[in-house]
């Protein structure tokens, strides 16, 4: 593919000219420019100054002051802290050690745990005020995920690192067996989708990007899922997956397509071609994408409407396609 058209003055000017956030990540993320450099500093600088930024930040304080009902909602904990990370916020940053030292205070099994009440065969409602902690594979990755992002160098999150590689590692793949699951895992014998993507989306920030036994296990309940056709342990590929949605939140393509393209092995993949196809085929004359779907509490954000084009899905689909041919250039 020649990405040399895929951007130009007008595109840069408009994605470094916007939300600061967007400046920032094209800066450094497309345009290559030193995170130290003088206007990747400016615009990070207005990053943590931003209202938008200020309140997330403050939501996370005390962290889970509730217990999470489901894990799609945006506005928990753990979607947060990566969405923090996403748009530039680094541990060292004022406010980031509390939230960070309230986060290690919960573990399981050498893992991060959130509160949540975990579902049992009655159906009851989960209690918003139970206080029970718990590590998952879907949510324990995200946290790590996010505090690598961050450039946080703990030894408990290295070390949660390394258990999360060792669980991924056993024959069994590390699985959450909830009751309404339990059959389908003991009948396809295959990991959760999900839990695969977000473990891959852990290991790209760290040593583990290089392990190939891993890397495979994690991607094998993808191929799994896809190659099924149908859905797996409640994720599915019909028209709510292949969606331009942010943030990543739940098991979508363009999620997929960031979190892959970032591991060279798998770049001549067909789950990864047809993933950058697709990115590649809904780019708009002008250059840019528009989400297809959205989080309503993000509506005042150009990422959560679906009138306009979103210049941080613009980014984030450049994002992809560099990762994937090295150059948009």
């Amino acid at each position: 593919m020649n990405t040399s058209s895929l951007i130009n003055d007008r595109l840069t000017a408009a994605l470094t000219g916007n939300d600061p956030w967007t400046a920032y990540r094209t800066l450094t993320d497309i345009l290559g420019k030193d995170r130290k450099c003088t206007e990747a500093q400016q615009a990070r600088k207005a990053v943590l100054e931003n209202p938008f930024t200020q309140k997330l930040m403050s939501s996370l304080s005390p962290w889970y002051r509730d217990s999470i009902t489901r894990h799609n909602n945006p506005e928990i904990p753990i979607h947060i802290l990566k969405l923090l990370a996403e748009l530039g916020i680094h541990s060292s940053d004022e406010g980031m050690k509390e939230i960070i030292d309230a986060v290690e205070l919960h573990t399981e099994q050498g893992l991060y745990a959130s509160r949540q009440t975990l579902p049992k065969k009655s159906f009851k409602p989960p209690s918003a005020h139970a206080q029970e902690w718990h590590a998952l594979p879907c949510d324990s990755p995200v946290i790590a995920s996010a505090l690598w992002q961050m450039g946080c160098k703990s030894p408990l999150l290295k070390a949660a690192t390394e258990q999360t590689a060792k669980l991924w590692k056993n024959d069994t793949p590390w699985f959450c067996h909830f009751f309404f699951v339990e059959g389908q895992f003991k009948h396809h014998n295959a990991a959760c989708p999900m839990a695969g993507l977000m473990a891959l989306d852990l290991f790209s920030r760290t040593p583990y990007k290089n392990d190939d036994e891993l890397i495979q296990r994690c991607f094998h309940p993808i191929v799994y899922h896809k190659d099924l056709g149908k859905s797996l342990y409640y994720f599915g590929r019909s028209k709510k997956f292949w969606t331009f949605k942010f943030p990543f939140v739940w098991y979508n393509a363009l999620y997929l397509a960031d979190v892959l393209t970032r591991y060279p092995a798998l770049h001549d993949t067909p789950l990864v071609k047809e993933l950058v196809d697709w990115v590649t085929e809904n780019r708009a004359e002008d250059g840019t994408w528009k989400p297809t779907s959205v989080f309503r509490p993000y509506k005042d954000l150009d990422f959560g409407q679906k009138k306009q084009p979103s210049l941080w899905i613009t980014y984030l689909c450049l994002r992809i396609l560099k990762q994937r041919y090295g150059t948009l250039r």
